[in-house]
């Protein structure tokens, strides 16, 4: 009995001294080999790892698992330094079934990761804070098979070569919850410093899991597009980021910096141009309602505005209007639409369409000619010419908004030679094909020309251009409202040879005044009894009212209108001289219509006629080598007439002198814009 209580009391006491070294023991270690059997060595001290198999996350970097026999922790990576890692896992994994077979065989550089297919991740290898991707294939979230013999590739070094990690796909076994911290990179497939070369467990199924290390600081991402197509490079941008806009300015008839600003420009960008300025009446200019710097730049070209009159009788610069301004952004088309300088600037295209293209400048009565296919799929890159859609737009002139219709004759057809025929007096021609296309104008000016181009599938291809039909020289032009039934003349006299203008009466006396040019001795188009006048010119080369090439005197009408219908009458004169001035007048040559008010006995005879008038508005443009420098007539300038209607009615319109050679554009221009109501002034009295 006694033996049987010493044996209980000696189990008693080892029991309590086994207690007290399990509640107080603390060694310190460096491996796992410092500590007694079944402890790890963590934090520098020998602990016991407590059963505890759950992964808490990639945030030490250590592993619950139990050192091998090396000191390392089987599955883990002894490069795996990544402290910064925030993923929470979604749930406790269950541990994985010991598997003591498995072989590690050495990982390929391009990051082909496995893991073991005994255990489920409890979290997506997202780490967001990675600069030095080296996690790829050692996801210490895993749960790791303590029971798992595989030695650890203790030779892991850094694979700098790893510069294509392109093999990562998402982990579709892996049922953790994504890192809600981290940002998915799904265009890292260039990651250059993922060196990751541990030996992997070929235990383990491929790990797809996407690289989203998003603050890798060498991560380049997809390499940018290379575009295939030609950059065009800009030669002459705009480098003033103001576009030369001056401040904001009450006026722009000032002197600013040394320069004059009533310049057809809006230099304070306000929207107005030359505001405040002084002009006269019925006078015309160019002018660009867009920044200074975009003038004439790219597709930006000038417009016109007119000089007009406010509500107190002040004569100012009206609304620029009819140019090309700038577009907010580059379109692909060859050309500068924006106005910087630059084409297609920051476009990778190949435009089918070429809007930079140079249509030229066209003459009074020549026949301009444009070949589409200078223009549009000249690379061939569609061959669809024959089949697209072409449609050709011109604006109207001046007189053609007061005649209502056109004096210019347009024709589109699908070969040069199908262009024969005058053509038809309209805007617009259309139709499948139409690659080419003419038009013949009778009127100087500026017209807007537009190109549409619209394929079968229904794309839309469109360019646009100012089309200045010029001539040297001076150039006058009348049209009037009434011109199917009243029959007015355009006169034109040279100050210091011109006598006088010639009345009806003074025509029906056979006593013209040929020292002035009319329709009686300057109409190149039909024959009269008298003689071009002898202002001391000599005959020009230029073309007749038929498109021929030839001689012609100078000055000559070469339109003439006695109530014929909606056309024009014009003046030429192509070479003045410098300092030669010329009066314009206006005639009303119809006699009005008279209505019987008292018929006599039996109505044989009329005792008294009332005057029936027909009251008419004519316009007169003028043009000095091609440029229109005024327009007197119309409702909008405020110099329209309201009382021209009877027979012998003169309208003194300006007087113009001429600056410059015959190449020269340039005219100082006289109003006069008075009335002589029933008869004609003397040409002195002007």
């Amino acid at each position: 009995m006694k033996k049987i209580v010493f044996i209980m009391v000696c189990f008693l006491t080892a029991f309590i001294l086994s207690c007290g070294d399990s509640a107080t023991e603390s060694t310190s270690c460096v491996t796992a080999f410092d500590c007694p059997d079944g402890k790890i060595c963590s934090g520098g001290m020998c602990v016991d790892p407590s059963g505890d198999t759950s992964e808490k996350g990639d945030n030490d970097g250590s592993s619950s698992e139990l050192p091998d026999e090396d000191g390392n922790v089987s599955g883990g990576d002894e490069t795996d330094s990544d402290t910064s890692s925030t993923d929470t896992p979604e749930s406790q994994d269950t541990p994985e079934t010991p598997n003591d077979n498995d072989a590690e065989t050495p990982e390929n550089p391009s990051d082909n990761d496995t893991e073991n297919t005994e255990g489920s991740d409890s979290v997506s290898d997202n780490d967001m804070s990675d600069t030095s991707d080296t996690s790829d294939t050692t996801d210490t979230s895993d749960t790791t098979d303590t029971t798992d013999s595989d030695t650890a590739d203790t030779s892991d070094t850094t694979d700098t070569s790893d510069t294509t990690d392109t093999s990562d796909t998402t982990d579709t076994t892996d049922s953790d919850t994504v890192d809600t911290g981290d940002t998915s990179d799904t265009t890292d497939t260039t990651d250059t410093v993922d060196v990751d070369t541990d030996t992997a467990d070929t235990g383990d199924t491929t790990d797809t899991t996407t690289d989203t290390d998003t603050t890798d600081t060498t991560d380049t991402g997809t390499p940018e597009e290379v575009c295939e197509f030609v950059m065009h490079e800009c030669i002459n941008p705009i480098t003033d980021e103001n576009n030369g806009c001056l401040p904001d300015m009450a006026s722009e008839a000032v002197n600013y910096d040394g320069h004059y600003l009533c310049d057809g420009l809006d230099n304070d960008c306000d929207g107005k141009v030359d505001e405040g300025c002084g002009c006269k009446p019925g006078e015309t200019q160019p002018c660009f309602g867009g920044k200074p710097n975009q003038r004439n730049v790219g597709t930006c070209r000038d417009g016109i505005q007119s000089c007009v009159s406010d509500a107190y009788g002040n004569w100012g610069w009206g609304e620029c209007t009819g140019g090309i301004l700038p577009q907010d952004t580059d379109v692909c088309d060859l050309a500068d639409n924006d106005c910087n300088g630059c084409i297609d600037d920051g476009l990778c295209c190949n435009p089918p369409i070429n809007c930079s293209y140079d249509i030229g400048t066209a003459q009074p009565f020549a026949e301009k000619i444009i070949d589409g296919n200078q223009i549009y799929d000249t690379s061939h890159l569609f061959n669809d010419a024959a089949t697209a859609t072409w449609t050709w737009t011109l604006t109207k002139g001046p007189c053609d908004l007061v005649l209502g219709t056109t004096n210019f004759f347009v024709k589109g057809a699908t070969t040069e030679a199908g262009l024969t025929g005058e053509g038809t007096k309209t805007t617009t021609v259309s139709g499948t094909g139409l690659s080419w296309f003419k038009v013949k104008f009778l009127l100087s000016g500026s017209y807007k020309l537009k190109l549409k181009v619209t394929r079968t599938n229904g794309e839309v291809y469109e360019c646009e251009w100012i089309l200045r039909v010029v001539s040297n020289g001076l150039r006058i032009e009348l049209c009037w409202d009434t011109a199917n039934s009243v029959d007015v003349d355009l006169h034109l006299g040279k100050n210091g040879v011109t006598t006088g203008w010639t009345s009806v009466e003074d025509w029906a006396a056979g006593d013209s005044n040929l020292s002035e040019c009319f329709w009686y001795n300057c109409d190149t188009s039909r024959t009269y009894r008298g003689t071009n006048p002898s202002w001391g010119y000599g005959s020009t080369m230029n073309y007749d009212t038929n498109g021929n090439w030839t001689s012609m005197p100078n000055p000559r009408l070469d339109l003439d209108n006695r109530a014929e219908g909606l056309k024009p009458e014009n003046i030429n004169l192509d070479n003045p001289n410098d300092g030669d001035i010329f009066r314009v007048m206006v005639h009303h040559f119809t006699e009005p219509e008279e209505e019987c008010v008292d018929w006599g006995f039996l109505e044989l005879w009329c005792d008294e006629y009332e005057y029936i008038y027909t009251y008419t508005h004519p316009v007169v443009n003028v043009y000095c080598g091609g440029s229109l420098k005024a327009t007197y007539g119309t409702a909008d300038s405020g110099t329209r007439l309201y009382d021209f209607k009877d027979q012998n009615d003169s309208w003194k319109v300006v007087e113009i002198k001429w600056v410059g050679d015959v190449t020269s554009d340039e005219c100082e221009l006289t109003p006069n814009l008075g009335v002589a109501d029933g008869y004609v002034p003397n040409y002195s009295s002007w």
